[in-house]
């Protein structure tokens, strides 16, 4: 449906994002949930189409359009692929939103325009095997300084492109005395021999990303690896945290207008009875409910995405949104492999998937019940927003 949100430009910046990965995407997704990754050089080829790097700065080859266009890319990108190739590109592209926030002009000439040309793959390593996804800036890994060098020493989990990124972006503590506030941001280089696989893991979903546990074991970096500065990390991540639940939302969105479009499309085509089933009232509830469930997520996501576009806080906002949608698509594709029957349950049917895919969006990134907490707290300490304009720069 439409959204006062989306102007002319956005609509037809989304019906060529449609038309290409329809053509450039969807025929190879089986091929890279088998191989459990997608190829390099499909960032190339999203780099050369303008949709890496879309509200990055010109100057190092982004476009420095609005945060609404970089949306519709994204909520595209979760109807068209699966969980797992939207997951590899959204890390990917958070990756960037932070070197474009915070990095030095020295990252971001080598980095950052790297990764917006695709010619890099980026990701982020961020929870650990201790502490769990309680925040996005929770970290146990310790750098200590040496001389005009950093020595990084721990682990991460769940690293997603962790073994075919070429630079991580990595939390870790440069003084511990001041707990969580004293937590750092460094680019580290995935190609050192110092930072090892400990293990490649299987999931339910999200198969075609790569998602590995790190360690990192006497890994040496300069200084000019701190992206920002020292022991600002939380500071960073707590600002992008709102971009970044928006993402995960609009990626849920995607995944659950697949799932009710290719629903509405079996209702048409499967008979029962010497009728097909989009006849049958009970469906045509269940199918509505899907409809409604969805445009309640869509509302509540395009409001945070309005208010991070004209550079306002968002925190209540996105944490709706993103709690609302990880269990909206859960429903809707639970409610598609329902009214599929038998076939639903088959490999061979995409329904399957999207099913697979859903279950993770209520978990990675926050759960539900730790958004549910957020948003109590918000709601307790008032209507007081802080200064986002930072969210104009993402």
């Amino acid at each position: 449906m439409s959204h006062w949100i989306f102007t002319e430009e956005h609509k037809m910046f989304r019906k060529s994002v449609q038309k290409y990965l329809e053509k450039e995407l969807s025929p190879y997704v089986e091929e890279w949930e088998k191989a459990g990754r997608i190829p390099g050089s499909f960032y190339e080829q999203l780099s050369k189409m303008g949709y890496i790097g879309i509200s990055s700065p010109e100057e190092y080859g982004g476009n420095h359009a609005d945060l609404v266009t970089e949306a519709v890319f994204l909520e595209e990108l979760g109807k068209y692929g699966t969980g797992g190739i939207a997951a590899s590109i959204s890390y990917h592209l958070m990756s960037l939103a932070l070197l474009s926030s915070f990095g030095s002009e020295e990252q971001k000439r080598n980095d950052l325009s790297k990764a917006i040309s695709g010619e890099k793959i980026a990701t982020l390593a961020l929870h650990e095997l201790a502490v769990g996804s309680k925040e996005l800036k929770d970290t146990e890994l310790r750098a200590v300084q040496d001389g005009d060098d950093y020595l990084l020493n721990g682990k991460k989990k769940f690293v997603i492109n962790g073994g075919s990124s070429d630079f991580i972006c990595v939390t870790a503590i440069t003084d511990p005395s001041k707990g969580l506030d004293g937590t750092s941001l460094f680019i580290i280089d995935r190609e050192s021999s110092h930072v090892t696989i400990d293990r490649k893991i299987k999931k339910l979903g999200w198969r075609a990303s790569e998602t590995v546990d790190l360690s990192f074991n006497n890994v040496k970096v300069s200084k000019d690896a701190v992206v920002g500065e020292v022991n600002e990390a939380n500071s960073y991540l707590e600002k992008s945290t709102q971009w970044f639940q928006v993402i995960q939302a609009l990626l849920s969105i995607g995944v659950a207008e697949k799932s009710l479009e290719d629903t509405i499309r079996y209702s048409k085509e499967r008979k029962q009875f010497g009728k097909t089933i989009n006849h049958f009232q009970v469906l045509q509830h269940k199918m509505a409910d899907m409809a409604v469930e969805l445009e309640k997520s869509r509302n509540l996501t395009y409001r945070a995405l309005y208010l991070l576009n004209e550079g306002e806080d968002a925190a209540v906002e996105s944490a709706m949104a993103k709690a609302f949608a990880g269990e909206m698509v859960k429903q809707v594709a639970d409610s598609a492999v329902q009214i599929h029957g038998g076939m639903g349950y088959m490999m061979e049917t995409p329904v399957q998937r999207y099913w697979r895919d859903a279950r993770g969006m209520s978990i990675i990134g926050g759960t539900t019940e730790q958004l549910h907490g957020m948003i109590s707290k918000f709601l307790e300490t008032g209507p007081a927003r802080k200064d986002a304009e930072y969210s104009k720069s993402l």
